[in-house]
This record gives C-alpha cells, sequence and structure tokens, in this order.
C-alpha cells in the first residue's frame, strides 16, 4: 500500500476546509480534482476518511487519527524540500578547506569575507597544512578543496586550477656580508622551506646546490630571520621589509591554485569559493 503525498494534501485541505469548494480554492485545485485525490486515498486505505454529511465532510474517527500523522508528515516534506533547496541554491551550506599558511596569511581573508558575506548560512572548517599534505587531504576526503602551491612535475589524479601567479626573489638584510659584496650564495646560510617542497626544488635548481640551510616552512619565519642578518632566502615581494637588498638573480615562478577531487561532487561553496579567488 503507497500512501501519496496529493491524497495527503487533499486530507488535511478537507480537514481545514468542510466544504469541499474551500478545500479545492486552498489547494488551488477544481472540486473535481480534489475530489478525486480522496477518493484514490480512501481507496488505497481501504476506508472512509469524511462522512458526507448535509453539504460539509465530516472526519472519521479513522481520519481523525490519519490527519494528525499527516500534518507531521507535510511539514517534515515541507522541511525537507527547503533544506534541498537552501543547499542547492548555496544558502545553507558546508566547507572543509585547507590552506598553507602563506596563503591563508595574505591571500585568503578577503576571499573568505566575501564568500561569508554571500552566504552567511555557510559552516566553514579551515585546516593549515603544507601544499604536500594538503595534496593527501584533498584525496582522502579529509577536505572538499585546497588552496596551495602547485607543482607541475607532481603525478597526481586531482584536478587543479591555477589561480595566482607568485613572483619568487632573492633576498637578504642589508647587514649581510652578501649585501656588501658578491659572493657564491652556497658559501652562505640559507633560509629555506624543507627538502621535497616544490618551493625548495625552485631554488635548488636554480643555485645547483646549496650549502648550510636553516629550515622553515612557514615563508613568514624565514623573512623574520632574514631581517634579523641571518641568512639569505627566495620569498615573494609581499613579505619584503624596507631595506632589503635585491641580490639580482633571476626571479623564480610558482603558482598558487585550487586542487580539486574530480571523483567528488563540488558544492556551490567551492565552487564559488575559486570564481571569487579567480575574481
Amino acid at each position: 500500500m503507497v500512501i501519496d503525498l496529493p491524497g495527503l494534501q487533499a486530507l488535511i485541505a478537507i480537514a481545514d476546509h468542510p466544504r469541499m469548494a474551500d478545500a479545492a480554492e486552498a489547494l488551488h485545485l477544481s472540486q473535481p480534482a480534489v475530489s478525486k485525490r480522496l477518493s484514490e486515498l480512501e481507496r488505497r486505505l481501504s476506508m472512509r476518511l469524511f462522512d458526507r454529511v448535509g453539504k460539509e465532510l465530516q472526519l472519521t474517527p479513522a481520519g481523525r487519527t490519519l490527519l494528525a500523522e499527516a500534518r507531521g508528515f507535510l511539514a517534515e516534506h515541507q522541511r525537507l524540500e527547503q533544506l534541498a533547496l537552501e543547499l542547492g541554491s548555496g544558502v545553507q551550506s558546508s566547507l572543509r578547506l585547507a590552506t598553507s599558511h602563506h596563503i591563508g596569511l595574505h591571500l585568503l581573508p578577503p576571499v573568505l569575507r566575501q564568500l561569508r558575506s554571500e552566504l552567511p548560512q555557510l559552516k566553514l572548517t579551515l585546516k593549515f597544512m603544507d601544499s604536500d599534505a594538503a595534496y593527501s587531504a584533498v584525496y582522502s576526503g579529509e577536505v572538499d578543496i585546497a588552496l596551495a602551491t602547485l607543482d607541475p612535475g607532481q603525478a597526481t589524479p586531482l584536478q587543479t586550477v591555477e589561480i595566482w601567479q607568485d613572483q619568487l626573489r632573492w633576498w637578504v638584510h642589508p647587514s649581510h656580508a652578501l649585501a656588501q659584496r658578491f659572493e657564491p650564495l652556497n658559501q652562505h646560510l640559507a633560509l629555506m622551506p624543507q627538502q621535497g617542497t616544490y618551493t625548495r626544488e625552485l631554488v635548488e635548481s636554480a643555485l645547483g646546490g646549496l650549502g648550510e640551510v636553516l629550515v622553515s616552512n612557514y615563508l613568514e619565519t624565514l623573512a623574520a630571520m632574514v631581517d634579523a642578518g641571518l641568512g639569505w632566502s627566495v620569498l615573494p615581494e609581499r613579505l619584503v621589509r624596507d631595506g632589503w637588498v635585491d641580490l639580482g638573480r633571476p626571479a623564480l615562478h610558482r603558482t598558487l591554485g585550487a586542487l580539486i577531487d574530480p571523483r567528488r561532487e563540488q558544492g556551490m561553496a567551492a565552487r564559488r569559493l575559486i570564481e571569487i579567488c579567480q575574481s
């Protein structure tokens, strides 16, 4: 036995408007259409739900029992329809985002501000991690999307979306020996991300090798150490402090962007995040 939604809607409308004409008007249907819905519901249940008393329809005991359940069912159905509508439009959504500290500190805040203004009901989870870890987090489903440094040489099943072009230059504090005279860089302490990162590979490839290295994966930490005169580094200009000396070597370039798993459908929030970043 299947109880259809139109039949329950007719049951509620007639209970609220005992005259068939009024029930039909409430449902925006003709009287014959409402009568047919009620008859079909009674046929499926093999019971009468209303007694015909004069020009009015009055609930039978079975009809009264079914009516209370029908109201709850219809309310839940409407709630689910509204939820589906909100999810489809992005009014209510969730987003699990991974990002590197550098992107999170310098590029992401205005993006998230606009995203939250457009989607005020958005439930956002933000995780900071290195770019290599971000690849794994997206593929495993730990996060929905990641913003990270894109490594063109890395074989990955993930979809990559190029967003920002980052220019890296070679910097040193004016108090450092390299600011006063030309010497091979590998004779001085290098302030670098760890081996295996794309940025470190770019530097080593350009220089042909490094000497002593002090490691931190946080570019902001490397910038602070350059500012203290500890060594030289390769950093984006947005981190440069007043007075730093450009060592004059050709700039390096890397691409920052989004990592997406094509096996999984992206929600409205993830799609809009990328659009805002690209704009």
